[in-house]
C-alpha cells in the first residue's frame, strides 16, 4: 500500500471515530459504517467498487445513467454524501444545526483534496459542489424524519 493510501485510510479511520465520539454503542457503528462508505465511494477507484458491488451491476447503473448529466462517479459522489448527512442528523442531536453543516461542508471540500494526493483519482472542482448537493439532499430527507419522531426542530413556516 503507498503513502497516500494509507493516508486516505488512516484520514477516514480517524474520521469515523471523531464522528461517533459520544455517540451511543449502535449510534457509533452506523456513523463508522457510513464514513467508511462514503471514503469507498470516493477513494477507491471504479475497477474496486466494480469488483465489491459486481461489474454488472455497476455497468447496469452506467446504462441508466447514460442519458443524464450523471455517470457512476458522480451518482456515487451524491449518494453517499446524502447518506452521510442523513445518518448525521438522524443520528447525532447533538450535531444538528450548523455544526452539522459546517462538517458537512469540511469533507466536501477535505474529501476531493485528499483524492488530489491519490493515485486514482483527481481532486475536481464540479464533485465539490456534487458533494453539496447529496449534502443538501440528505438533509432535506432527513429534516422531516427528525421533525416528525419529534426529536428536531420544526421545519420553517
Amino acid at each position: 500500500m503507498s503513502f497516500p493510501e494509507l493516508l486516505t485510510l488512516a484520514s477516514a479511520l480517524l474520521l469515523s471515530v471523531w464522528l461517533s465520539l459520544r455517540a451511543p454503542p449502535r449510534v457509533r457503528i452506523v456513523v463508522v459504517i457510513a464514513v467508511l462508505l462514503v471514503s469507498a465511494a470516493m477513494f477507491l477507484p471504479l475497477e474496486t467498487l466494480e469488483q465489491a458491488f459486481g461489474r454488472r451491476n455497476v455497468r447496469w447503473l452506467g446504462k441508466r445513467l447514460a442519458g443524464t448529466p450523471f455517470d457512476v462517479s458522480v451518482m456515487a459522489h451524491f449518494l453517499a454524501f446524502a447518506g452521510l448527512a442523513a445518518v448525521l442528523w438522524l443520528s447525532r442531536p447533538d450535531w444538528r444545526g450548523w455544526r452539522a453543516v459546517g462538517v458537512l461542508v469540511a469533507l466536501a471540500v477535505a474529501g476531493e483534496l485528499m483524492q488530489g494526493i491519490g493515485a486514482y483519482r483527481q481532486a475536481r472542482l464540479d464533485d465539490v459542489f456534487t458533494n453539496l448537493l447529496g449534502s443538501a439532499a440528505g438533509l432535506a430527507v432527513a429534516l422531516p424524519i427528525a421533525w416528525w419522531r419529534g426529536r428536531g426542530p420544526p421545519p420553517p413556516a
